[in-house]
């Protein structure tokens, strides 16, 4: 016997081979219980594998769940796969939802279907906020364009109501004056100027008001699109740390304008359980919950060891026996290179779309961020200063690409190859980390660069590079 250790248990293999078979149920209904939070009546008591191949595999894990209430859920395990698992969920649904059901059978038979996504990358990142936003943002504007068609009719009916009562005056006039005795005509006349007189006054102030009125609301709607801006700034900011923090994202139909599911209620969930996320810092403590025990024992099987509890005591004999299998370690092993050969591929197709990528992202991020601003700018007269901010935001975007591009691995002549800075001043960022003679000055990188120290500093910090600052070396 060859002793391998522990294997990874998010390989698919190994995940298949500790929940996939019938012999594991119970390994799987304990995992099922946690993570979807079942408990009491909807206590997930026995399942039925429905592709339970005694062959080692890398499918999906398709099982009948029975809760203690006799209902039966669809479930579906996937983990690792790559690439739209969105659409590639919701694919797969379909058609375990279709053959859910026999011709004679009524829709109301129709199992309730759940689909459990465990990734070992993330999917859910924060350029969703920007897609989110946007798209909030439209919708405003079609409430802003509504709310002025409405205040257009408004305008429209007082008006037809002021030359209503016009010309109701008007009438009342003449039959005043046509019941007013022949005799006293200088009289009319004079009460007609002082007439004419107070018309006047009141409709100049009338305009007065009117102003003062038109005045106050265009300050107030200014008031309000600034707290707007506010609002939607700080709302982004807190969105995407949401979706940092979010390790588990579960997916329901819902009705639009009520977000409830009503008539779908539990009718299909799509749950995204990002493996990576767990692993930060700010997300560890979660693997102390009960939900995700599991998800823990995936990260970190050698904790188990020790466990009191049957099912971990199974799990951790499972694994060392498949670590000891020189049958299975082939199939472990290919898996593993067929992971490390796709992450490869990527980065080749990062290389070469790299240039093409970052020229469109920085187009639309810095002509969607600076709209506003580049507009206030010209409108007072400055756009020579905003220019010279935004080619100053670009350049300190660019250097810090580069140094990026470095810190990656990628060689001298790669770098060049993107034109994102001169060949001088790439040459020295690259000098800069890599060539021992140099003191690492930030003072003289900065003269070098023409570019300003403090900006310099924070992107250094940014990347954990050393540098000495009036004699000190900082700490790393």
């Amino acid at each position: 016997m060859y002793q391998y250790g522990f294997i990874d248990p998010i390989n698919d293999y190994v995940f298949n081979s500790l929940f996939g078979f019938p012999k594991c149920k119970m390994l799987l209904i304990d995992f099922l219980n946690s993570i979807l939070k079942l408990k009491n009546n909807n206590c997930i008591i026995d399942l039925k594998y429905t592709n339970n191949e005694k062959t080692f595999n890398d499918k999906n894990i398709n099982v009948i769940a029975e809760t203690k209430s006799n209902q039966f859920i669809n479930i579906v395990v996937q983990i690792n796969k790559r690439g739209d698992m969105g659409k590639r969920s919701l694919y797969y649904a379909s058609d375990v939802i279709l053959h859910s059901l026999s011709k004679t059978a009524p829709f109301k038979d129709i199992p309730n279907f759940i689909m459990i996504n465990i990734l070992n990358y993330n999917i859910i990142n924060q350029s969703l906020a920007y897609l989110e936003y946007n798209s909030n943002e439209e919708d405003e504007e079609d409430d802003e364009e509504d709310e002025d068609e409405d205040d257009e009719e408004n305008e429209d009916d007082e008006e037809d109501d002021e030359e209503d009562d016009e010309e109701d005056d008007e009438e009342d006039e003449e039959d005043d004056e046509e019941d007013e005795d022949e005799d006293d005509e200088e009289n009319e006349d004079d009460e007609e100027d002082k007439e004419d007189e107070k018309n006047d006054n009141e409709e100049e102030i009338n305009n007065k008001e009117m102003n003062n009125k038109e005045m106050n609301n265009n300050k107030k709607v200014n008031e309000n699109n600034i707290e707007k801006r506010k609002r939607k700034e700080e709302d982004i900011k807190e969105y995407k740390k949401s979706l940092n923090e979010r390790c588990h994202s579960i997916y329901t139909l819902k009705e639009k304008s009520s977000n409830k599911e009503e008539i779908y209620k539990n009718a299909i969930e799509f749950h995204f359980i990002e493996i990576r996320k767990f692993r930060e810092k700010e997300n560890i403590k979660k693997l102390q919950k009960k939900q995700y025990r599991w998800i823990k024992f995936l990260i970190n099987p050698e904790a188990f060891i020790d466990s009191k509890k049957k099912v971990f005591q199974k799990a951790i004999r499972i694994l060392t026996k498949l670590g000891n299998d020189r049958s299975f370690y082939p199939y472990y092993y290919q898996k593993e290179k067929d992971n490390r050969d796709y992450i490869s591929a990527i980065e080749e197709e990062f290389k070469e779309g790299y240039k093409e990528a970052y020229e469109k992202a920085f187009k639309e991020a810095y002509e969607k961020a600076f709209k506003e601003a580049y507009e206030k700018a010209f409108e007072e007269g400055i756009k020579e200063e905003f220019e010279k901010v935004r080619s100053e935001r670009k350049r300190k975007s660019d250097i810090k690409i580069t140094l990026k591009m470095f810190k990656k691995g990628k060689k001298l002549d790669e770098v060049k190859e993107f034109k994102l800075l001169s060949d001088n001043e790439t040459d020295i960022l690259y000098n800069f980390l890599y060539d021992e003679n140099t003191n690492s000055s930030i003072n003289m990188l900065a003269t070098n660069l023409n570019f300003d120290k403090n900006a310099l500093k924070e992107i250094l910090d940014s990347f954990e590079i050393h540098y000495n600052d009036k004699g000190k070396k900082r700490k790393t």
